[in-house]
């Protein structure tokens, strides 16, 4: 009893920095919890690229962007057969719960490198064709009876658009399902966006990527490619 008063004291003696000091602590927790959020989404996937794919991404942190004219650099290296990148694009879809990962990723290249997913040749060229373009998994579709020709709102919490608004909306052209032979980190359960609408509205990070996906001619060479 006797300690319990000495510390209620204490901390009622100057309550603004008590106040202040219980905030900092719970705002570093959240701030703690969003970063873990996301480099389980970046590092948890190594274990499902699968063997003829490697990922890039920056040698200072997971964090950290590359610069998208890596591309073609990394397109002309020996055995690399297509090469896609990606980008968290974080985002509220209605209410904070309804988690899922939402990638900027190039429509052309993605289902060539991951060809895991299962999605129809119109639905990947409507995808490619449509400026607003999203498709997302047969889970997370079912999931929130989306379907296709549904506009699809997020609020962004990372990325505003130029001017300064968070909202964003998506056409949702395609659904997807995962090859059980070929698991992919997220399965059908995340949306992609197609990359050059994000890119040309996003206010900032223009000309950077998250991580690269690199796709191999032949596996056996991974430990060959630099």
């Amino acid at each position: 009893m006797k300690y319990w008063t000495l510390i209620s004291a204490a901390l009622n003696r100057k309550r603004w920095r008590t106040v202040l000091t219980i905030g900092s602590l719970t705002i570093a927790f959240m701030l703690f919890g969003m970063l873990r959020s996301v480099a389980v989404a970046f590092t948890a996937e190594v274990d499902f690229e699968g063997d003829d794919r490697l990922i890039v991404m920056s040698k200072l942190s997971f964090t950290d962007p590359l610069p998208l004219s890596y591309r073609e650099r990394i397109r002309a290296v020996e055995g690399v057969s297509h090469v896609a990148h990606r980008e968290w694009f974080g985002g509220t879809y209605i209410d904070r719960e309804n988690f899922f990962p939402k990638w900027p990723v190039p429509p052309e290249d993605w289902f060539e490198v991951y060809d895991g997913f299962r999605i129809s040749e119109q639905e990947k060229r409507d995808f490619i064709n449509t400026r607003t373009g999203m498709v997302a998994g047969k889970a997370l579709a079912d999931k929130f009876n989306w379907k296709v020709g549904d506009k699809i709102p997020i609020i962004g919490d990372i990325w505003p658009k130029e001017d300064m608004t968070n909202l964003w909306e998506f056409d949702l052209v395609g659904i997807f399902e995962v090859n059980e032979s070929d698991p992919v980190y997220g399965g059908d359960e995340q949306v992609f966006i197609n990359h050059d609408y994000f890119e040309e509205t996003r206010a900032w990070g223009k000309g950077t990527v998250g991580n690269y996906i690199v796709k191999v001619k032949n596996k056996s060479d991974n430990e060959k490619i630099p």
